[in-house]
């Protein structure tokens, strides 16, 4: 476990020119974060914004503004928490069939890292929306490998331990 917990980090990436008139940045503001990733661990992050210094404005009327991309590239928009606590969430729910409290105390206990259950439960959604907008950006190239297969033979299960129907199962016997 990364030892950052109360690190205070400050971020200011500066941009090389403005995308709409090429030409210099000022600061707009300093935001504090608190960031929470399995990689870096538990810390307060002070990210610098910065403006076209002419003040620029996109199509929408948006101010041209830059975020310095080692900090939001790594972070849920709005969240402070990183994609990769996300994924571990996501996986530790849906793969290996976890409850929220255990995901809660294996990040806790494994990564210094306190996410509610609530939390989690968002995380896990978002997870799966991603993983929804995944699979759609690449779904010829799914069926590509379904077709070079022969086709897509299905095992359906549709019981559950009560012995109702409670949850329906496809799974791809060739694929395992």
């Amino acid at each position: 476990m990364l030892r950052t917990f109360g690190a205070h980090i400050p971020v200011c990436d500066k941009p090389l020119h403005c995308p709409v008139c090429a030409g210099s940045w000022q600061v707009q503001k300093s935001v504090p974060h608190f960031v929470r990733t399995i990689a870096q661990g538990y810390f307060k992050a002070q990210e610098t914004v910065h403006v076209c210094a002419n003040r620029c404005r996109y199509d929408s009327g948006k101010l041209v503004t830059s975020r310095p991309a080692s900090l939001v590239k790594h972070l849920i928009p709005g969240m402070g928490i990183g994609y990769d606590v996300m994924t571990f969430v996501g996986l530790q729910r849906f793969l290996y069939h976890r409850q929220r409290e255990e995901i809660s105390w294996s990040l806790l206990h494994e990564h210094g890292i306190s996410v509610s259950s609530g939390t989690i439960s968002n995380l896990a959604k978002l997870f799966l929306g991603y993983m929804r907008e995944l699979h759609n950006s690449h779904s010829d190239q799914l069926q590509d490998a379904m077709v070079s297969d022969g086709g897509w033979p299905l095992h359906i299960d549709a019981t559950g331990e009560d012995g109702r129907g409670t949850m329906l199962v496809a799974f791809s016997g060739w694929r395992q």
